[in-house]
């Protein structure tokens, strides 16, 4: 039964794997792809790590909870990753695919804080 249940968490982490790799390929900007990849990351190595939790508990009959604790922190800090290296891109410039629609961060511009690169690459504060 527990064959079963790993089986599945791993064919599920793998369908994400897979449809993130598609989006990564088909998507339009770099925006797109980001979203994709990241999903990727989190739901697909999620469910393949979760899988393994459940296979090594069942093996040596303690619970995983090294494993577990692993899983957690790629599920937390992965689409925070991914947020901030889109976020990051924009501001740096990328632009995004001529077909979008909504550009919700065009008239936002962020605080300026101690120490950070501004304009020409040097700190704020060596100006």
């Amino acid at each position: 039964m527990i064959e079963i249940i790993v089986s599945l968490l791993i064919l599920v982490g793998l369908l994400f794997i897979l449809a993130g790799a598609a989006g990564v390929y088909r998507m339009p900007d770099f925006y797109c792809r980001a979203h994709a990849s990241g999903m990727t990351s989190t739901l697909g190595v999620g469910f393949l790590m979760l899988a393994a939790v459940v296979h090594f508990t069942a093996l040596t009959g303690e619970f995983a909870f090294k494993l577990l604790l692993m899983t957690l922190f790629i599920f937390f800090t992965s689409p925070i990753a991914s947020h901030m290296i889109t976020r990051a891109a924009y501001f740096a410039g990328v632009k995004q695919w001529k077909g979008s629609v909504l550009d919700q961060m065009k008239d936002y511009t962020p605080p300026a804080e101690e120490g950070a690169v501004q304009g020409n690459g040097a700190p704020k504060s060596a100006r």
